[in-house]
This record gives C-alpha cells, sequence and structure tokens, in this order.
C-alpha cells in the first residue's frame, strides 16, 4: 500500500472509501481506497474531501478521538433586568429572578456588585422620572 500524496509505502494513517477522491483522468475512481501515510499527507486532501467526510474513515477504530461535528450550544445565560422590569414582574417570578441572579453570580463577586448599582443606580433614575411626571402633569408653568 502506497500514500496516495506522497507514494510512500507503508502501512496507512487513514483509509477513506474513495467517493470521487481519487479519480483518473476520465473521473474513473483510482481504487476503492484512498490512503495517506500520516496527518500532514492528509491535510494535503481536504482540497478534495467532502466538508464531514467522516463517513468515508474505513479505520475509525484507529482514531481514539473521532469526533461528530459539534452542536450548537443552546444554553442561555442569565439576563440580567431593568428596575423597571423586575417592578412589572409579579412576587413569583421576581422571587425566582433574585434567586437565579444569586446562582448565576455568585461565583463573580465583582459582577454582583456592579449589577446591584446598576440596579440601584437603575431605581432612582425610575423614581425620579416618576416623580417629575406626577407633578408636572397637573401643575401650570409660571411666566417667571
Amino acid at each position: 500500500m502506497s500514500c496516495f500524496i506522497c507514494n510512500i509505502k507503508c502501512e496507512p494513517w487513514i483509509l477513506l472509501k474513495n467517493e470521487n477522491i481519487g479519480t483518473e483522468e476520465e473521473n474513473k475512481p483510482l481504487g476503492k481506497t484512498v490512503r495517506t501515510c500520516g496527518y500532514s499527507c492528509c491535510r494535503k486532501l481536504t482540497s478534495v474531501l467532502p466538508r464531514n467526510y467522516s463517513k468515508l474513515v474505513l479505520n475509525k477504530d484507529d482514531f481514539c478521538y473521532w469526533t461528530v461535528p459539534v452542536s450548537q450550544n443552546n444554553f442561555k445565560g442569565f439576563e440580567f433586568l431593568t428596575f423597571e422590569e423586575i417592578k412589572g414582574l409579579d412576587d413569583i417570578s421576581r422571587e425566582k429572578y433574585y434567586t437565579d441572579k444569586e446562582n448565576n453570580v455568585m461565583d463573580d463577586k465583582i459582577i454582583s456588585e456592579i449589577q446591584d448599582e446598576i440596579e440601584r443606580e437603575d431605581e432612582m433614575t425610575y423614581n425620579i422620572e416618576n416623580l417629575n411626571h406626577s407633578t408636572d402633569s397637573g401643575n401650570e408653568y409660571d411666566d417667571y
């Protein structure tokens, strides 16, 4: 057996089923399998290999860490709410929010302190805005 890339006679590092990987000029396969001697020669095949060529590997047992494509992690991290959003929650949801907040940021004290400060500032801004709106709505302005 020889390597498809460098033609060195050796045991194959990877053995692939030949599905239009190695072809002659008439697009006929050069054989039933394609062999490479090592990782570097296998990397030179990437331009002719399909995107997910794991189904073509015939010697999967030789690879102890053969993996499947990694799926997207659908984990959604904790999302901080504004004071106004928290105020709009019912009691059970608010309690759940604060419990989730403690569980998710308790490892990082700095983030927890910063978020608490942001929440206090947000509450003060909310109170100031609502105080101004409640006093402005019924009063007439002086021309002085």
